[in-house]
């Protein structure tokens, strides 16, 4: 099948080209007098997912500057996590003592837009939005502490834009593992099922959360929402469909080179009139099942020390392996061996990675 390839946009890649410099950021007019601020709280110090803390932030930010957002909600993107929440245990600032603080360096207006972001459930936000439950005038009703907290169409579509803009920059196939069934998250135990997180994690494409930021872009198409905030120039300015099947097709050819045509030059294809070599009696021969079984002359001894120097690294990766698929997320459900035993079989398997010099990370 041959698909069209897609046109470029020349004011998009305008406005891109300068967003490359790793010093973008102080450059920008708006949110430099912010930047020294951020960075002072250790920002650049933190892990989060893909590098640290600074690097997402920035790249938030990012996005919501190629998508032509207001100072606002760039801001909200720059300092979205920066009071904490339910995801990420990353308090820079206190939101009881410091809010005076932000509001100083940022502005009243996206202060209110981050506190609100940081502190309302973006689970329930998530789940609501994608089960069309905005009101008519695009507000939408969130539950906090029994009570009802109306966001206002404005904050309706600036926490939309943002969560799109913060998914897209994080989420690989390692999130689709330990939040596997997000936003329908399930409280799990941490001790029991810490071994999920270990990292490095696979960095695989999402199999499955590009068709959930999909859902929420189409959201921003609603009556009361559609002319709020500039429309983020993706899925056709956020009015095609893309289904969950199309993305996991699609996701399962990133890294599979394409076969070649029949009778064409592949693996194992002879050429006409020639034969292999056969192999020298040194080399790598091969069992019923392809395990190497025979070592010998100088070239398998060079081989037998190649794969002792490798053994240790594929052990580790063994051991990841097996304390991940215990205690793993991913898939319907954890691992059923994660609750068996009182948790002593998962113990087992995040023991051995240990062993094997992993590192716990708390989820």
């Amino acid at each position: 099948m041959t698909l069209p390839l897609h046109p470029l946009d020349p004011d998009l890649f305008a406005r891109a080209l300068p967003l490359l410099d790793d010093e973008w950021l102080t450059r920008d007019p708006e949110l430099a007098p912010v930047l020294p601020t951020v960075l002072a709280r250790n920002v650049g110090q933190d892990w989060h997912k893909a590098g640290t803390f600074r690097h997402h932030l920035v790249g938030v930010t990012r996005t919501l500057t190629v998508w032509q957002q207001p100072r606002d909600v760039r801001l909200l993107g720059l300092l979205h996590s920066v009071y904490g929440n339910a995801f990420v245990d990353l308090v820079k600032f206190d939101p009881a003592k410091e809010r005076a603080r932000v509001r100083e360096i940022a502005g009243e207006s996206a202060e209110h837009l981050v506190y609100l972001f940081c502190t309302q459930s973006r689970t329930q936000f998530v789940q609501k939005v994608l089960a069309h439950a905005l009101e008519a005038d695009g507000s939408l009703v969130l539950q906090k502490d029994g009570q009802d907290h109306v966001l206002t169409p404005y904050e309706v579509a600036a926490f939309i834009i943002v969560s799109m803009a913060d998914t897209i920059e994080q989420w690989f196939s390692w999130q689709d593992d330990i939040f596997s069934r997000f936003p329908d998250v399930q409280h799990r135990n941490q001790k029991a099922h810490w071994a999920a997180s270990l990292w490095p994690g696979p960095m695989r494409p999402s199999g499955r959360m590009v068709h959930q930021i999909n859902g929420l872009a189409k959201a921003l198409q609603h009556p009361g929402l559609k002319d709020v905030l500039p429309m983020p120039p993706v899925f056709a300015h956020c009015s095609q469909h893309l289904s969950a099947a199309n993305e996991a097709a699609a996701t399962s050819l990133v890294g599979h080179p394409a076969r070649p045509a029949a009778g064409g030059p592949g693996r194992g294809h002879r050429r006409a009139g020639k034969r292999r070599a056969p192999q020298p009696l040194g080399g790598r021969a091969a069992d019923g099942v392809g395990a190497a079984v025979s070592v010998r002359g100088p070239q398998g001894r060079r081989q037998g020390r190649r794969r002792e120097r490798a053994a240790p690294v594929q052990r580790l990766g063994q051991c990841v392996g097996q304390a991940r698929a215990v205690g793993r997320l991913g898939g319907l459900d954890a691992h059923p061996a994660a609750g068996r035993d009182g948790g002593r079989h998962l113990a087992r398997a995040a023991g051995q990675a240990e062993q094997c010099g992993v590192k716990r990370v708390t989820p």
